[in-house]
């Protein structure tokens, strides 16, 4: 009887889409550490980075960059937030670039920028965090820009 109510209840898990699953893309992009942007685009976002003209008062430990998230999909987007996190030099942890922002609601096709947020030039990884409510459910999609590989992937 628990056997066919676990049955049951993993059947309709996967009915209702309670999976989760991967998106993964990839583009050639310029290191972090590059003077030019990156873009990469899913059916729901466009984000793209790019070095701020903004110095650093430590070039050879941190750079400024800037961020650009476009809602592409074709309705308007409740409750996003945005964070952004780089791989630590010590161990395996992601540490924290900037304090989540709630961006709210964001219309579709508009844009919602961040300027200038501080990133260790020895960090071999970014990763930015975009969620979102759907339908009354969290999804969440992250952008991973990988140093050492030279690749942006959504995942």
């Amino acid at each position: 009887m628990k056997k066919s109510i676990l049955c049951y209840i993993f059947a309709f898990s996967i009915v209702l889409g309670m999976n989760m699953s991967t998106i993964t893309a990839r583009a050639q992009s310029p290191e972090l550490k590059s003077a030019a942007s990156d873009t990469e685009t899913t059916e729901f976002w466009q984000i793209s980075t790019e070095r701020s003209s903004k110095q650093s008062e430590e070039p050879k430990v941190y750079s400024y960059y800037n961020l650009k998230l476009q809602n592409n999909s074709k309705r308007e987007l409740s409750n996003v937030m945005l964070e952004g996190y780089r791989t630590s030099e010590k161990n395996q942890t992601k540490l924290a670039l900037f304090t989540p922002v709630n961006i709210g609601t964001l219309p579709n096709n508009r844009n919602f920028t961040f300027d200038n947020f501080l990133l260790s030039t020895n960090a071999k990884e970014a990763e930015f965090v975009v969620s979102w409510e759907e339908k009354g459910r969290k999804v969440k999609q992250n952008f991973v820009f990988n140093k050492n590989n030279n690749l942006m992937e959504i995942q």
